[in-house]
């Protein structure tokens, strides 16, 4: 009797061991990996969702609730443990890096560098208008999302152009972009514009940049900037992007230089972003995708 309880205990502690042995397994490789994997500049208070990707030898949907923290106090979480997270970026412009932390575990740390609106940004751009489809501070807030003023042949809604937010965006601002849709009408035209809140002297750049692809490929439209004495929509202040580029699927990076809007004067600047769709140069409905828009 006594040696069948020996071999019961001894099976106890045998399976107890290896029940712990599985733990420390699964506990000493558990890693931890975010989506998205690179971020651009976020504007100030602007936001993403990040995800924990939470592995291990034994699982690859460990389950455990990492808790999220980023360096410099450059914004917060909701919530703030959690596979997935909205980071809000504050308004303390740097650069540092997220992580979620599960016991001793922390993942790889995600880079973040979070600016000011109309300034800083990813890339090489000197002054932004338009990141993660978050505008500049110092664009009129009348128009509406993103301070777009839409614009068509009768110049009254409903428009034949829409906007909206689209992900991903561009491979410097990689969180989203705005989605353009032209609707074409025989004879007609449409578009959008930014809109200063009041002149600005645009010396201390020499060109226009941003980011754009096509849902299709081939999309053609016209880009522009206006000064203080330009007509708004007026045929010199814009330039045929097909100049530039042939619109594809794939992001591309346009830059037009000042010097190619005819009549700008670059030091009273009202309108510092034209987008015009014309029904005799763009045959069909369009859509196209824009992202990261400034000067350089």
């Amino acid at each position: 009797m006594k040696n069948i309880f020996a071999a019961f205990l001894c099976c106890l502690m045998l399976t107890g061991c290896d029940t712990a042995k599985k733990d420390r397994l699964s506990a000493d490789t558990l890693s931890i990996a975010l989506d998205p994997t690179v971020v651009s500049t976020m504007v100030f208070s602007s936001t993403m969702t990040v995800k924990a990707i939470c592995s291990s030898a034994k699982s690859s949907d460990v389950d455990v609730s990492p808790s999220w923290s980023i360096e410099n106090n450059l914004g917060s979480f909701k919530p703030t443990q959690g596979k997935t997270t909205t980071f809000t970026a504050g308004t303390t412009a740097g650069t540092g890096k997220i992580y979620a932390t599960a016991g001793s575990v922390r993942s790889t740390g995600l880079s973040v560098t979070v600016a000011a609106t109309g300034g800083g940004g990813g890339g090489t751009l000197k002054y932004v208008l338009i990141a993660d489809n978050e505008a500049s501070s110092s664009l009129d807030t009348s128009g509406g999302a993103v301070n777009f003023h839409f614009f068509d042949t009768d110049n009254a809604a409903p428009w034949q152009i829409a906007t909206a937010d689209a992900t991903p965006g561009c491979s410097v601002d990689a969180v989203k972009c705005t989605k353009v849709d032209y609707t074409n009408s025989v004879g007609g035209w449409g578009g959008f514009y930014l809109q200063f809140t009041a002149a600005k002297d645009l010396s201390a750049y020499s060109k226009l940049c941003l980011y754009i692809k096509g849902a299709v490929g081939g999309e053609k439209l016209k880009l522009g900037m206006v000064d203080s004495n330009d007509p708004p929509g007026s045929a010199l202040s814009k330039v045929n992007l097909a100049s530039y580029i042939t619109i594809s699927t794939s992001w591309q990076r346009v830059e037009i230089p000042f010097t190619d809007f005819t009549i700008l004067d670059k030091t009273i600047v009202t309108q510092p972003f034209i987008i015009a769709f014309e029904d005799a140069y763009t045959a069909a409905n369009a859509t196209v995708y824009i992202d990261y828009i400034g000067f350089e």
